[in-house]
């Protein structure tokens, strides 16, 4: 019986250990996706997991990148 709670216990835990981590803020990560790679929607996404880490949902310079990101997706005519 032990061996079946335990079982039970550690598959249920599995899963939770690999759960999505929220991302932690890197100037340099979005600067290299905005600006030399030009790949908006995948540095909105960047932008999107940093401002699910509760720290960082504050950062005025998190917030300020979003809006210029969403501003390229908003005129750029491939994301349309």
């Amino acid at each position: 019986m032990k061996r079946i709670v335990f079982s039970l216990l550690l598959l249920s835990s599995v899963p939770a250990l690999f759960a999505q981590k929220a991302a932690k803020w890197d100037k340099d990560k979005i600067t290299k996706l905005y600006f030399t790679d030009k790949k908006y929607a995948e540095a909105k996404e960047y932008l999107d997991q940093v401002l699910a880490n509760p720290k960082e949902q504050n950062n005025k310079d998190v917030l300020t990148w979003k809006a210029a990101v969403e501003a390229q997706l908003a005129t750029d005519s491939a994301t349309k």
